[in-house]
């Protein structure tokens, strides 16, 4: 019986661990996706004003709020997930020490 009670011990561990991981690969996700939409922002204002004669002054304004919803909005959003990430780093490596601790 107790060796029952160690397997489902260590399959919520696993579990657990594998949670905390894809937690991670999802801030690592968001975090690429908001550094994509910054540079897709940034490079359609750049040519609209760069091609400014083609470019309706309407479009241009768009671009511009684009890049200031990143700078005044989105990337305090990337700072607040990454600093989520090094916490789920931190929640990982603590299991880790507290797993290896256990088993000496």
């Amino acid at each position: 019986m107790n060796t029952t009670i160690n397997k489902n011990k260590e399959e919520l561990i696993l579990k657990l661990k594998q949670r905390l991981e894809d937690s991670w690969s999802g801030a690592s996700q968001i975090i690429e996706e908001l550094e994509e939409f910054q540079y897709e922002a940034q490079t359609n204002l750049d040519n609209s004003i760069k091609n400014n004669i083609d470019t309706p002054e309407k479009e241009i304004i768009k671009n511009e709020k684009l890049v200031d919803f990143y700078d005044y909005e989105l990337a305090d959003l990337k700072y607040d997930v990454e600093d989520l990430q090094g916490k789920i780093c931190v929640a990982i490596d603590s299991l880790e020490k507290k797993i290896n601790k256990e088993e000496v």
